[in-house]
């Protein structure tokens, strides 16, 4: 009979290690979506297309 044990707490870490930083891009991303969103909306407010007074 034949056991065979192996460490693998170093690729343990380094998946949490990588998951961890996969949920901090997606929050970068989030938060890059939102400063694009606000920044068209300040210009539309600053500079309308379309605007025509009554």
């Amino acid at each position: 009979m034949l056991v065979v044990f192996r460490d693998i707490s170093g690729r343990k870490a380094a998946e949490k290690e990588s998951k961890r930083m996969q949920e901090h891009l997606r929050q970068v991303d989030k938060m890059a979506a939102l400063g694009t969103l606000a920044s068209g909306i300040a210009h539309e407010i600053n500079n309308p297309n379309n605007f025509h007074p009554v």
